[in-house]
């Protein structure tokens, strides 16, 4: 199954999220709540519930839940967690690589295309001699750009 989107939480977390106990936020799915079931645990979208326990605020003319500074500094922070373990999740799967290995694999690739590029002049420029149309050495240097540009390409990979 899919992986669900960063702002998707289960009811428990958006009870601490809150400071509300799991009962009152489970109370509030069988109010109405949006909800959804993702790898098999009851879930919400942090948005949706938000928009949906201020609407409900309103009509019951109740004062909100937490003050809307301190429920959007909770929101931030739960979003950089699951950020970060989603960066963890990554890091475990060989997906993420340092600094230095990009800093690396970033250089090797400089020095192909640095080196494919200086080379151009003395590999091919007897393929350029003895055309005195402009027309066909024109044809010939794209000839010799777009091969370069695959050498490149097999280097960089």
């Amino acid at each position: 199954m899919g992986r669900p989107a960063s702002s998707t939480i289960r009811l428990p977390e958006l009870a601490g999220l809150l400071g509300k106990s799991p009962r009152t936020v489970t109370a509030w799915a069988a109010a109405g709540m949006p909800t959804r079931t993702v790898d098999g645990s009851r879930c919400v979208v942090v948005s949706e519930a938000h928009v949906w326990l201020m609407a409900r605020e309103r009509e019951s003319g109740r004062a909100s839940v937490a003050p809307a500074d301190e429920r959007a500094e909770r929101i931030a922070h739960l979003k950089a967690r699951r950020e970060l373990a989603e960066l963890d999740l990554a890091s475990r799967r060989g997906e993420l690589c340092t600094r230095e290995q990009f800093e690396d694999r970033v250089s090797g690739i400089y020095e192909s295309v640095k080196a494919n590029i200086l080379a151009v002049p003395t590999r091919d420029a007897h393929r350029l001699v003895g055309h005195r149309d402009m027309g066909a050495a024109f044809t010939v240097l794209q000839v010799i750009a777009l091969e370069l540009l695959a050498a490149i390409g097999k280097d960089g990979n």
